[in-house]
């Protein structure tokens, strides 16, 4: 056997300890969150849709997930061994997504919030507003904690400057200060107009499926567009636009929740496709795509630099 062979050999064994080390921090995080939160505070049966403050748990739901998602952040860091910027982001996006999949959808949640056919569906929607301040606070945490684990876990050679975690890098965030917001208008724009179509008819039901894929293709589409428009590279610029969209959805569900008139005596019905995703639909599946977006942007952005 040759060294090269060998050495081959080695890479893809590492390679493939590197993703079961990926997919092991996945796992404890999802973990902590399903024996943990829904088993002590949250209770979820049968087609409970995850919300986090506006359960029947109510604040202290919310506190054990955002407790659970800041420690598996980092516990999710040293298990990985993964030092690219934004890891913890990925690694709690997809918990939250599983987590979030064998529960109820959007019309589940408007059917427990709105017990009879005549009742307004605005309540429903505006409740949710709260969730998606508190998801925000929890994955700033997560990109903290994450990022200073990341720190600790990098050799002493690899602590400087050169190395820094771009996304907590605000050096780099207020150096565009004209591209940057720019950017963040695209990608939301962009991504709410195929958020309005994607996710199925607008008289139909929610399919849990078929809104992932809308909101990963939606998020994917904005990144790329924003990215090849502004040239923005901060991901926070990118990685705010799932909270503006879903809340800026769910304030205009709020103000005009009723279906078309041949549909306008169901109250069961997301009025809008911007609000067919949870927020915890929203934000795991949205945060994911858009990091690996950036990340395949970023390196074909390379490959034409050194072509």
């Amino acid at each position: 056997m040759t060294a090269t062979s060998v050495t081959t050999t080695g890479s893809a064994a590492a390679s493939w300890l590197k993703r079961v080390r990926f997919v092991l921090a996945v796992a404890v995080i999802w973990a902590g969150l399903h024996y943990i939160v829904d088993g002590a505070a949250l209770g979820r049966g049968l087609h409970r849709p995850v919300v986090l403050l506006v359960s029947h748990a109510g604040l202290a739901g919310g506190l054990a997930a955002g407790l659970v998602l800041w420690v598996g952040a980092g516990l999710g860091v040293f298990l990985s061994g993964r030092r690219e910027s934004g890891e913890a982001l990925v690694m709690v996006g997809i918990a939250l997504a599983l987590w979030a999949a064998p529960g109820g959808t959007m019309d589940d949640w408007l059917l427990l919030r709105n017990e009879t056919l005549d009742a307004s569906a605005s309540p429903a929607y505006r409740t949710l507003l709260a969730d998606y301040v508190f998801l925000l606070a929890c994955l700033a945490g997560v990109a903290v904690v994450g990022g200073l684990a990341e720190r600790a876990t990098r050799p002493p050679a690899d602590q400087g400057p050169a190395h820094r975690d771009r996304l907590l890098n605000l050096e780099s965030l207020s150096a565009e200060s004209s591209s940057g917001p720019m950017a963040l208008v695209t990608c939301a724009a962009v991504a709410a107009v195929l958020l309005l179509f994607l996710p199925g008819p607008r008289s139909g039901w929610t399919q849990r499926g078929q809104v992932y894929f809308a909101v990963a293709v939606a998020y994917a589409v904005g990144a790329v567009v924003a990215r090849r428009a502004t040239h923005a590279r901060h991901p926070l610029w990118y990685l705010a636009t799932p909270f503006i969209v879903g809340i800026v959805g769910l304030l205009v569900a709020a103000l005009r929740p009723t279906l078309p008139a041949e549909y306008a005596h169901l109250n069961v019905i997301p009025a809008i496709g911007l609000v067919r995703p949870l927020p915890v639909e929203m934000v795991g599946v949205g945060v994911v795509v858009i990091v690996w977006t950036l990340r395949a942007t970023a390196a074909l952005h390379l490959d034409e630099e050194r072509d």
